[in-house]
């Protein structure tokens, strides 16, 4: 495999960019989507080099799949954090990733779950003894 292959035109926050046909690009979208005739919903770099377009470093995927490889990469902010705010371990088997690609504690999502659950059933309890 070969190295990256960097755009030395104009970029845009380290995106290579290239006006075709009308249309203003992200050069490893359109290097991406004529090489193989598909459209993603994103192209990912395997490379974490925004300005390589090597066909060779790219594949397609979805914004959570592009969101778990920043997340496996550690390249976003909350990654590096390693428990959340109740001191729960950030662990693999304790995240729960958003569609947004945020992550969330599973042990604080279930017992909020848990706490819900009793306070509508306490609810159903009390309504039920209310004459109607």
């Amino acid at each position: 495999m070969i190295g990256c292959v960097e755009w030395s035109g104009a970029k845009s926050k380290g995106y290579g960019r290239v006006y075709l046909n009308g249309r203003d690009w992200l050069v490893h979208r359109l290097v991406y989507e004529l090489y193989h005739g598909e459209k993603p919903d994103v192209v990912r770099h395997t490379c974490d080099n925004p300005a390589c377009y090597n066909i060779e470093h790219l594949e397609g995927g979805t914004q959570l799949d592009n969101m778990r490889d920043m997340y496996n990469r550690n390249r976003d902010a909350g990654s590096k954090r390693t428990h959340c705010i109740n001191g729960h371990a950030f662990d693999e088997q304790n995240i729960i990733l958003e569609g947004n690609g945020s992550r969330r504690c599973r042990s604080c999502h279930n017992i909020r779950n848990k706490k819900l659950y009793w306070r509508k059933k306490q609810m159903k309890l009390d309504m039920s003894g209310v004459q109607q």
